[in-house]
């Protein structure tokens, strides 16, 4: 609990491959030790690829297709396949991997909505350095689909 552990690799083969990521838990709770977020972060260089925070998921979280490589993660052909917001926890601004536009809705934890974004699209960066610290919910909706995400603001 409360260690970060940091491993350096370089993935087989120079074709595309997509990966997916799978979290473990051996007592079936998730990640719940602490209140402090708990995840992992996937990074090319400098670049994250892939990051998610996580907590009570049961034994196994599994994310098919997390990120896709051309096969070396520190070559610059890697796209992120899915959604992915960061850094988390942020000082305000908040980066974007997305396949596709989304609708970007901030709530405190009273359940107010504080921040609106609408057609966010890869890359794009929102800053968030207005609100107050704190840990918030963000809703990323785009055509068809919805998800929501843990958001800290440091």
């Amino acid at each position: 609990a409360n260690t970060i552990k940091t491993h350096q690799l370089t993935l087989p083969g120079t074709d595309v491959e997509c990966y997916s990521v799978e979290f473990y838990s051996a007592n079936g709770l998730g990640w719940i030790m602490s209140d402090a977020p708990a995840g992992m972060e996937i990074l090319s260089g400098n670049n994250i690829i892939f990051s998610r925070f996580v907590k009570n998921f049961g034994s196994v979280l599994a994310i098919p297709s997390a990120f896709k490589t051309s096969g070396i993660l520190s070559s610059q052909a890697q796209v992120a396949a899915g959604f992915a917001i960061f850094p988390n926890p942020t000082t305000g601004l908040l980066s974007f991997n997305t396949p596709t536009a989304v609708d970007v809705t901030i709530i405190d934890m009273t359940g107010k909505v504080v921040y609106n974004a609408g057609n966010v699209t890869d890359g794009n960066t929102i800053n968030l350095a207005s609100l107050q610290k704190g840990i918030y919910m963000a809703r990323i909706a785009s055509e068809g689909t919805q998800r929501t995400e843990k958001l800290i603001i440091n």
